[in-house]
């Protein structure tokens, strides 16, 4: 799961949100120096991962994908179910998705400097870039994998990602559509609204 999913997948209030958001930054026991609602939102970003990534489901999807992808199936099909997320998202979640992405933004940009001096542009960038809100479509998949491959130093699949998605669209829709009321019933059975 990448950005919106593991938004969404925040049951315990802002706090949660910005620890399951900023995991990333909070790496092995830093999680442990955090508020601890900071804290579980790290563990929850972890337990989701972890769940994903040994899941059937997301075993049998990168079974799709060219092998020219390699190690980074993983990463794209993060991506692609954001996509899906976003695309049909008053599907899965109740509030409509430019106002829970604002709402989040908000609440992120006033928790970041708990995990790393420049977590809050990092959410500025995500605005102003509307990310977000880009994961629907696919030229907006396309433009965020072109942005992810550069951030490597070495070559990578990455910007040619989008291609993966579109030969095997329907396919990937119906496992996300697996996947999802599992996630949903595992781990997001409430708002983060407070």
């Amino acid at each position: 799961m990448n950005f919106l999913a593991h938004l969404v997948l925040s049951p315990g209030g802002a706090k949660q949100m910005a620890g399951n958001f900023f995991a990333n930054q909070a790496k092995g026991d830093k999680w442990k120096m955090l508020e601890k609602e900071y804290g579980n939102g790290v563990l929850l970003h972890r337990k989701i991962d972890s769940f994903v990534d040994s899941h059937q489901i997301i075993i049998n999807a990168k079974s799709f994908l060219s092998n020219e992808y390699g190690k980074f199936k993983g990463v794209l099909l993060d991506i692609y179910w954001d996509h899906f997320l976003a695309k049909d998202f008053s599907v899965y979640y109740k509030m409509p998705r430019p106002e829970f992405i604002s709402f989040c933004q908000k609440k992120l940009k006033i928790h970041a400097n708990f995990f790393h001096p420049k977590a809050k542009v990092l959410v500025e960038h995500m605005e102003k870039q509307n990310w977000l809100n880009e994961y629907s479509e696919l030229e907006g998949i396309e433009k965020i994998l072109k942005q992810m491959s550069r951030r490597f130093k070495y070559d990578n699949p990455l910007s040619d990602g989008v291609i993966g998605l579109r030969e095997n669209y329907q396919e990937l829709q119906t496992k996300f559509d697996l996947l999802w009321p599992e996630l949903k019933s595992q781990f997001g059975t409430n708002s983060i609204l407070e």
